[in-house]
């Protein structure tokens, strides 16, 4: 069975000319979908009773099922989604809530995946263990926002691109999604944030698409030589840099870069100097983040997480340089949430 939100405008255009209807059904469609939130066809009440079974019987309105989650001591929750028509391919979406105070609106962000696995082989992380399966299709990046809203009735007001996969080597399909997530309001795009390792190609193909969402390098070293030990398919900064340059004279947003801080490899005096040259190209800021370890993977590592003095002091550093450098903590270490682990330790089951 097809997925209904994989269909383009001109597909569902074609389609309702099979049927011989109106092009008028498209847009009333896919308001119902993304605006009413409808939970089947049938719902769709300004459409023919024959209208709406022929789109039951010919589609599936979500991609998505829900299997589980589990709950964190931060409240943080791990939610696993698996692929309809398949025994085994699971997505795995992270709801970080952040409580409501007295200065600001509750932020609720989701951390969603665009692979099932990850070609990029970064050496920290869960998902490279996993190898590569494919592409999460627009169906399947949409559904893990929208079921989430309507499983847990939780409005999400911020998403972040930064769960397994990396998402500009899905960049057509991660492009349709939010091209929907902005034209429907389902989420504001400056509420949008997309990570990548650095595809320069795919970076500046972004810029020149308008879609106008926030970017987060994922830097973790400023020296070509040993941020290839941390992420071997890397591509060389230089390229990189060039292409956020372009990127942020295209939308004037700052760049973020995530730095994750280890013993010995990137928390040196070097390191602080160049990430100071670096930040001055153009309005940026450091998040620099715990590593999370993945020795449950049974892998070798070769090198060990900073210490959280390690870590403030080295925004400290920054800091001092007129550097914005936040230190990020971790949500939901007590269960796996980090990227890829929830995955691995399913499928490793």
């Amino acid at each position: 069975m097809k997925f209904i939100k994989n269909l383009s405008l001109n597909e569902l255009n074609q389609y309702f000319e099979l049927l011989e209807e109106k092009k008028f059904r498209t847009k009333q469609l896919l308001e119902a979908i993304y605006k009413n939130r409808v939970n089947s066809f049938d719902e769709i009440s300004n459409f023919p009773k024959e209208l709406r079974q022929k789109l039951s019987n010919d589609f599936s309105l979500s991609s998505l099922e829900f299997v589980d989650y589990v709950l964190s001591q931060d409240n943080s929750k791990k939610i696993l989604y698996k692929v309809k028509n398949s025994n085994d391919d699971f997505v795995e979406t992270i709801f970080l809530p952040n409580s409501k105070n007295l200065y600001t609106a509750p932020i609720n962000t989701l951390c969603i995946s665009t692979m099932l696995g990850c070609p990029i082989n970064c050496a920290f992380c869960a998902t490279a263990k996993l190898g590569f399966n494919r592409n999460l299709t627009i169906s399947e990046i949409l559904d893990q926002i929208l079921l989430t809203e309507q499983i847990f009735n939780q409005k999400i007001n911020n998403v972040v691109l930064m769960g397994m996969g990396e998402p500009l080597l899905n960049y057509n399909n991660v492009l349709e999604a939010l091209k929907i997530l902005t034209t429907y309001n389902i989420i504001n795009r400056k509420n949008i944030t997309l990570s990548t390792v650095g595809i320069p190609q795919k970076i500046i193909q972004l810029a020149d698409s308008d879609i106008k969402i926030k970017l987060a390098l994922s830097l973790h070293s400023p020296f070509d030589e040993v941020r290839k030990q941390l992420i071997p398919n890397a591509y060389k900064l230089n390229e990189i840099f060039k292409a956020l340059d372009y990127y942020y004279k295209k939308t004037k947003l700052a760049i973020t870069f995530e730095y994750i801080l280890f013993k010995t490899i990137n928390n040196r005096e070097e390191d602080i100097q160049k990430l100071v040259k670096l930040s001055r190209r153009f309005p940026s800021k450091i998040n620099i983040i715990p590593f999370n370890d993945i020795s449950f993977t049974g892998t070798s590592q070769n090198f060990s997480g900073a210490s959280n003095d390690e870590i403030n002091l080295f925004a400290e550093k920054l800091n001092k340089e007129k550097v914005l450098a936040i230190v990020r903590n971790s949500q939901g270490q007590d269960i796996a949430a980090a990227c890829g682990q929830l995955a691995y330790n399913l499928q490793k089951k």
